[in-house]
């Protein structure tokens, strides 16, 4: 059952737990260069991973028979396999597990998601030009349809009353950022 059918049935408000997911065991791991998330749904995956990370002693361990008793003691397993990762390169440990088909991925920093190709060819991040300050990276139009695929015709009245140095000094002291300009 799902978080809002929980809610509205059950009055269940699920509690947060940072970037784990809840029913089986996944989450994001530090390697040396940076972040990845695996993702094991289902014993055969779990069982992938354990070969893969030369863990296959954890396959008997009964607090990790099923998704969701790893899901329950994933505190025990976080440490485990956070160590193991940090041993290594997000691009290591991405071919390994990949090669061993468990799902992963890494988590991309902002400079990757605007720079990948994925979101370029589906213009989820589009450039619009601001009059004073040049091009802007905006959020596409998400849903496209061959006969209206949507666009980005107008910037709001607030950027285009602005000019580049009040928008950096406005923005940048609150949310830590530094100017690239």
């Amino acid at each position: 059952m799902g978080v809002a059918a929980k809610y509205k049935l059950l009055n269940y408000v699920r509690p947060q737990i940072g970037t784990a997911s809840f029913h089986n065991y996944n989450n994001t791991y530090k390697a040396r260069d940076g972040w990845l998330l695996i993702y094991t749904l289902s014993n055969p995956i779990w069982q992938r991973l354990l070969k893969a990370i030369n863990r296959e002693d954890l396959a008997q361990d009964s607090r990790f028979k099923d998704d969701m008793a790893r899901w329950q003691n994933r505190d025990v397993l976080d440490p485990i396999v956070s160590e193991w990762v940090s041993q290594h390169t997000v691009k290591d440990v991405l071919d390994l597990l990949e090669k061993a088909h468990v799902p992963c991925g890494p988590v991309n920093d902002i400079s990757a998601v605007i720079d990948g190709p994925q979101v370029r060819a589906r213009k989820a991040i589009e450039d619009v030009a601001f009059l004073g300050v040049g091009p802007v990276p905006l959020s596409g139009v998400v849903i496209k349809l061959s006969k209206s695929p949507g666009q980005n015709r107008k910037t709001s009245s607030f950027y285009r009353r602005t000019q580049r140095g009040n928008i950096l000094q406005t923005f940048e002291p609150q949310f830590g950022g530094t100017s690239t300009a």
